[in-house]
């Protein structure tokens, strides 16, 4: 799943981080503060993905404001060029 989180910071990511490893089987597989996006993942195969998606929001919506928080259908393929392009400026 990806997300765009404006103005995230690297406290954010790495709280984000604990938080979906300590709930097990989640975790931030890429992220860039940059460009504030973030791929998360999840290896819950007895889960529809529908299910995942709620566990996933839930998760970073108790500890970034919704208001910040955009989903997104990023590659990370294309999340690596946005950060090096975000990177850059």
């Amino acid at each position: 799943m990806g997300l765009k989180v404006q103005a995230l910071t690297s406290e954010e990511r790495d709280a984000l981080n604990r938080r979906l490893q300590a709930d097990g089987g989640m975790r931030v597989a890429y992220a860039c503060v940059p460009a504030g996006i973030l791929i998360l993942e999840h290896d819950a195969t007895e889960r529809s993905a529908a299910e995942v998606r709620e566990v996933l929001l839930a998760r970073v919506g108790a500890l970034l404001p919704a208001p910040r928080i955009m989903e997104s259908d990023i590659e990370q393929q294309d999340a690596e060029r946005r950060c090096a392009t975000a990177r850059g400026q």
